[in-house]
């Protein structure tokens, strides 16, 4: 039984589209002058990407460091603060994320993957936290990407509506990657909202951060990403140093002044690093 014909491959393709210059210098040259301009071209590619998700990034943090001033028990003050970060994130997936879906979808998107994917997960984390302090839920991948493609659509409409619009896939690997990272935040918001004098808010983000550990966990073992284990186990030690200081206020709050309720949390995280760097 013969076996199927093999595909050319593109270089042999490219070298028989030269004719019978094939096997001249001329011919080998238009040849790897066709492979360099490629390689240019993926080349500038790679950095107009690596620059979009570096300020991706910047906005995102800035984005974070917004909700951190929040306070979960007044609403007045709440619904200011998401409000100007939502702005915020609409400005960063309408612009630059818009700028990303145009360069990535006529492309391989993994040759490109490391390039936008640190700032494609940062924004993940600004997103998550924002529908953390509004619902008090994890945000799913699709309202994620519906969020960042609703955002492309009114920005395309605003400026360029007669130039072609490309729609963002948010991936697998950005969003878990997103939604592990944002542990720390979450552990930096009871210790405001504790300092402030809520003592409900920290019970409840102990809770929601164990719940997302639990989940994510299961899923380790079946979805192999690179970069999960490690931002697991930091959101390990977040979801300890949670429940000793949850522990703490609930034994020891009544003693504790309003004030001071903050540094349980704080005293938690300093003995949990302590074993460590021993």
């Amino acid at each position: 039984m013969s076996s199927p014909p093999r595909k050319k491959s593109k270089i042999m393709s490219q070298v028989e589209s030269t004719g019978n210059g094939c096997g001249t210098e001329s011919g080998m040259l238009a040849v790897f002058r066709g492979y360099s301009s490629e390689l240019s071209a993926q080349q500038e590619r790679h950095e107009r990407l690596f620059k979009t998700s570096r300020d991706l990034t910047v906005l995102s943090k800035g984005t974070i460091f917004l909700l951190q001033r929040v306070r979960l028990d007044d609403d007045d003050s709440c619904s200011k603060v998401t409000a100007e970060a939502e702005k915020k994130l609409k400005n960063a997936a309408g612009e630059l994320l818009g700028r990303m879906a145009n360069e990535l979808h006529d492309a391989p998107r993994g040759l490109y993957d490391r390039a936008f994917s640190p700032g494609m997960q940062e924004y993940v984390e600004a997103a998550s936290l924002l529908h953390f302090i509004r619902e008090g839920t994890l945000i799913s991948r699709s309202t994620c990407e519906s969020y960042i493609n609703s955002a492309i659509e009114a920005h395309h409409a605003a400026n360029d509506a007669k130039a072609p619009i490309h729609l963002f896939s948010l991936s697998v690997d950005d969003y878990l990657l997103g939604i592990t990272d944002i542990g720390g935040e979450l552990m930096r918001l009871a210790i405001n909202s504790a300092s402030s004098g809520n003592r409900e808010a920290p019970f409840q983000i102990c809770a929601f951060v164990r719940s997302l550990y639990e989940e994510v966990a299961l899923l380790e073992n079946v979805c192999q990403i690179k970069g999960v284990h490690n931002k697991m186990t930091t959101l390990h030690e977040t979801v300890i140093k949670l429940e000793q200081a949850c522990y703490s206020l609930k034994i020891r709050g009544a003693e504790v002044p309003v004030g001071r309720v903050g540094d349980l949390f704080k005293g938690s995280a300093q003995a949990q690093r302590q074993p460590e760097e021993r």
